[in-house]
């Protein structure tokens, strides 16, 4: 079925000019209005036409820890000798998760 399905993308939109979509893939960061989630769906679906190979998971994780808005949290990330993909994901959603917690906490008013 996947063979299928790329064969009727390559005759309807034509083959991926690789070094172009690296080039997008490699500029990209995350918006200022862009969920975590949203940016690494993006990455994802950006790496594909990539050709990466066994190098698509590194590569992404590199480009989460260089492209993310919150600075705290890429120096966190830098820290780590050995990031995972999947350690560099968790880190990144726990940040935002407690950013988000925070903004909605109000401080108590003092008489």
């Amino acid at each position: 079925m996947t063979k299928i399905i790329e064969a009727f993308e390559r005759h309807c939109i034509g083959e991926a000019n690789v070094t172009y979509e690296r080039y997008i893939f490699h500029q990209r960061v995350q918006q200022p209005d862009e969920t975590f989630d949203d940016y690494l769906a993006d990455l994802r679906k950006m790496s594909r036409t990539c050709e990466f190979g066994q190098l698509e998971d590194s590569l992404i994780r590199d480009r989460i820890v260089i492209g993310i808005r919150d600075e705290p949290t890429r120096r966190r990330l830098l820290q780590v000798k050995k990031l995972s993909l999947g350690d560099a994901i968790d880190a990144c959603k726990v940040s935002e998760a407690t950013s988000h917690r925070l903004g909605t906490m109000v401080a108590p008013v003092r008489p």
